[in-house]
């Protein structure tokens, strides 16, 4: 079990590494490598058999990108730092 204060690895990433560690025969069964990547046996094979991450499936409906949500971000604080609070409304229409 990994330390409380250690950083954990995406879990795309724990899958991937899980994954190659069972197809080169180094763990010999799904439940085995679902236990290495930290994850339900179930998703573990879910994901084997292509169903995307939920962190992957959700971005398809992001109506902003990463970049484009750090702006809208910064220009509402500094807004409400500067005194004119915006309204969801006011947001939207940005």
């Amino acid at each position: 079990m990994s330390n409380q204060n250690e950083e954990r690895l995406p879990e795309s990433v724990r899958f991937q590494e899980a994954l190659d560690m069972h197809n080169s025969e180094a763990i010999s069964t799904h439940t085995d490598a679902a236990t290495a990547a930290e994850m339900p046996r179930s998703t573990f094979l879910h994901r084997v058999h292509g169903r995307r991450s939920a962190e992957d499936y959700n971005k398809g409906y992001q109506l902003l990108n990463t970049a484009e949500e750090g702006i809208l971000v910064w220009y509402c604080d500094i807004l409400q730092k500067t005194g004119f609070p915006q309204s969801v409304k006011d947001v939207l229409s940005i």
